[in-house]
């Protein structure tokens, strides 16, 4: 009797211990997770600190939402992670359409990083971690070229480039427009306007040049086309 007894509290043990192999296999623990995202926000530049687990040693995707649409993605593919658990990435401009692991064709394009709230996953061979929010902020630059591109002093400047432009070359002429607006930061992080513009239409119009846009100083650089002058 006691044999007996024995032997059917060593089957509840194994089977107790296959039951807890099974809850601890369960959806709960995926085979990729992502347990945080640091900071949760940034700009263009931003070093993102990915921890959680599943990560492969070299060949990580780096999926961010591009639209609202679900599954819309693109990705920074083949990122390392030294210990499995950490990975760093550097918020880029431009996106991979296709994850390293996906099968078949990808298409030659390149999605732009889209601005406000997405979302970031970790793709391998492992699998697709769940998604975690972040947030894409606008940098200084952009703030500042959005201001500039929709200002009156911008639309003044150029209205008047255009127009010395039909003065030297006439209203059909197939030039393109004689002048280059950038909006840049310099080494002292300094946002300003960069104008490139050739000597003749500078001259038509230097009276209506503005020494600043938006409060943004206005620097005249060497014009990359020569037009003859």
């Amino acid at each position: 009797m006691r044999r007996v007894a024995a032997t059917i509290a060593l089957l509840g043990t194994a089977a107790a211990v296959m039951a807890g192999m099974a809850c601890g296999a369960s959806e709960d623990q995926p085979a990729v997770a992502v347990d945080s995202v640091s900071p949760s926000s940034g700009t263009i530049g931003t070093e993102i600190v990915i921890t959680g687990r599943g990560f492969d040693p070299t060949n990580n995707d780096v999926g961010f939402a591009v639209s609202a649409l679900e599954g819309d993605r693109g990705y920074v593919t083949g990122v390392g992670s030294s210990d499995g658990r950490t990975i760093r990435v550097v918020l880029p401009k431009s996106l991979s359409p296709c994850p390293l692991f996906q099968d078949g064709a990808c298409i030659n394009i390149h999605y732009s990083m889209m601005l406000g709230a997405t979302d970031i996953t970790v793709h391998n061979r492992n699998g697709t971690s769940e998604p975690v929010p972040f947030t894409r902020e606008m940098s200084p630059v952009e703030i500042a070229r959005r201001e500039v591109l929709a200002s009156d002093a911008y639309a003044a400047v150029t209205s008047a480039f255009d127009r010395a432009e039909d003065d030297l070359w006439g209203p059909w002429s197939n030039f393109p427009a004689p002048y280059d607006f950038e909006v840049l930061e310099d080494a002292d992080g300094e946002v300003y306007v960069s104008l490139s513009v050739t000597p003749l239409v500078l001259e038509l119009t230097s009276d209506r040049v503005p020494k600043e846009i938006e409060g943004y100083e206005l620097r005249l650089a060497e014009y990359p086309r020569v037009y003859g002058d």
